[in-house]
């Protein structure tokens, strides 16, 4: 049985944050203000329930049909950086609320937990807050599938653009931040009108790298420019094929499919940068490889079949 705890955010979550999917958020030690969701609009949400890393926070009282309703997340949450936080979505899809992952109960009702946190959540479900003037220290390393120089070419539902000899991404000189060349090609990686991005989160889920990028344009309108987009990529052969969807990850995104709204990109290295560590086990698997491969040749030598 979960213990069901106080329920106060952590202090370190004080401040205003980009969010990837909610507009601007403030938060204090109770309060989530203006948590956006498509049926309801901008709402204050407070913390309701908590049980180890998951909080339920649930709207304050609004009109539904003619009828007080309040709305309920469970949300799993994890720390990234000092300036950063994810969570995953534990409530099962609402058909009745635009495929929300949120409850709806009329004001007057009593709620437990499981009612809310009633889904195991799906694994690429993440929403990701970003706290403002602190955006640098929010910066991780990409991927490894995305370290690299690259010319690209770009697809989505208006057809493709950019060429391969006239375009340029470079995830080496900095690998936390990448930047596009925009006088090359003005298409937009990661819906940034600037070209200059910052990677706040990495996951591998089996053969699929997942990477959120924030856009550090001094403003985007969330229609054609994105505060946070979505790259999942995957190195097949010489090509990195990556395809990218503003705000949040799409539960049918791969490297090489999106749905409508999103792109794909066929990204071709002049140069690769993966991280100290990768070579690191790299070498340590040859070197065990090699160390494997000769004690089998000695002992072939002095104790043959």
């Amino acid at each position: 049985m979960l213990g069901i705890e106080a329920c106060d955010f952590p202090t370190t979550w004080n401040g205003t944050y980009y969010s990837s999917q909610r507009g601007d958020l403030i938060i204090n030690s109770t309060v989530i203000q203006n948590f956006n969701t498509t049926l309801t609009g901008l709402l204050d949400y407070t913390c309701f329930m908590n049980s180890g890393s998951l909080y339920v926070i649930r709207s304050e009282i609004f009109l539904l049909h003619n009828a007080l309703h309040r709305a309920y997340f469970c949300l799993e949450v994890t720390e990234l950086t000092s300036a950063s936080t994810m969570y995953r979505h534990r409530t099962s899809q609402n058909v009745q609320a635009y495929n929300e992952r949120m409850k709806l109960y009329p004001a007057i009702s009593s709620v437990v937990l499981f009612d809310i946190c009633d889904d195991t959540g799906v694994t690429t479900s993440w929403e990701v807050l970003v706290k403002q003037g602190s955006e640098s220290d929010a910066a991780v390393d990409c991927s490894n599938t995305i370290r690299g120089i690259y010319n690209y070419t770009i697809i989505d539902n208006t057809g493709t653009s950019c060429g391969i000899t006239n375009t340029s991404l470079d995830v080496c000189t900095d690998t936390s931040k990448p930047t596009v060349n925009m006088t090359l090609c003005t298409s937009k990686i990661a819906y940034s009108a600037g070209g200059l991005l910052q990677c706040v989160y990495n996951s591998d889920v089996g053969s699929y790298s997942y990477t959120i990028v924030m856009n550090l344009d001094n403003s985007t309108d969330e229609m054609t420019t994105y505060r946070f987009t979505c790259l999942v990529s995957q190195v097949v052969g010489e090509y990195t094929y990556v395809s990218q969807y503003p705000q949040i990850c799409q539960s049918s995104q791969t490297p090489t499919s999106v749905p409508v709204g999103g792109a794909t990109l066929d990204m071709l290295p002049s140069e690769i940068c993966p991280s100290t560590a990768s070579l690191m086990t790299s070498s340590v698997v040859t070197m065990a490889t090699l160390a494997v491969t000769s004690a089998f040749i000695v002992q072939y030598l002095f104790c043959p079949f």
